[in-house]
Protein backbone atom coordinates (compact mmCIF):
# COMPACT_ATOMS: atom_id res chain seq x y z
CA UNK A 1 0.00 0.00 0.00
CA UNK A 2 1.55 3.15 -1.10
CA UNK A 3 0.59 6.36 1.06
CA UNK A 4 -0.94 8.81 -0.47
CA UNK A 5 -0.16 12.41 0.75
CA UNK A 6 -3.40 14.04 -0.50
CA UNK A 7 -5.29 11.61 1.64
CA UNK A 8 -7.41 13.39 4.09
CA UNK A 9 -5.43 13.08 7.87
CA UNK A 10 -8.94 13.02 9.16
CA UNK A 11 -9.80 9.48 8.02
CA UNK A 12 -7.22 7.88 9.99
CA UNK A 13 -7.97 6.15 13.46
CA UNK A 14 -5.93 6.13 16.46
CA UNK A 15 -4.75 3.11 17.62
CA UNK A 16 -2.61 4.54 20.41
CA UNK A 17 0.56 5.94 21.13
CA UNK A 18 4.84 5.94 21.59
CA UNK A 19 6.02 6.55 25.01
CA UNK A 20 9.13 7.30 26.09
CA UNK A 21 12.46 5.41 25.14
CA UNK A 22 13.98 3.13 27.21
CA UNK A 23 17.20 0.63 27.75
CA UNK A 24 20.27 0.62 26.52
CA UNK A 25 19.27 0.13 22.62
CA UNK A 26 16.66 2.63 23.45
CA UNK A 27 13.71 0.70 22.70
CA UNK A 28 10.42 2.44 22.88
CA UNK A 29 6.90 1.98 25.03
CA UNK A 30 3.73 1.49 22.76
CA UNK A 31 0.54 2.33 24.28
CA UNK A 32 -2.29 0.59 22.43
CA UNK A 33 -5.62 1.83 22.62
CA UNK A 34 -7.44 -1.58 21.01
CA UNK A 35 -9.60 -3.51 23.43
CA UNK A 36 -7.05 -6.92 23.77
CA UNK A 37 -3.42 -5.18 23.61
CA UNK A 38 -1.61 -7.46 21.31
CA UNK A 39 -4.21 -6.56 18.57
CA UNK A 40 -2.81 -3.35 17.24
CA UNK A 41 -0.12 -5.56 15.54
CA UNK A 42 -2.79 -5.99 13.70
CA UNK A 43 -3.11 -2.89 12.26
CA UNK A 44 -0.78 -1.75 9.42
CA UNK A 45 0.52 0.61 8.18
CA UNK A 46 1.46 2.75 10.91
CA UNK A 47 1.72 6.33 9.99
CA UNK A 48 2.83 8.46 13.10
CA UNK A 49 1.91 12.37 13.74
CA UNK A 50 4.60 14.10 15.23
CA UNK A 51 3.39 16.53 18.12
CA UNK A 52 4.56 18.93 20.22
CA UNK A 53 7.73 18.60 19.92
CA UNK A 54 10.22 19.97 22.53
CA UNK A 55 13.66 22.38 21.51
CA UNK A 56 16.31 22.14 23.57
Amino acid sequence: MKFNQKKNIESFIIIGKIGSPYGIKGFIKIFSYTEKKENIFNYLPWFIKKKNLKKF
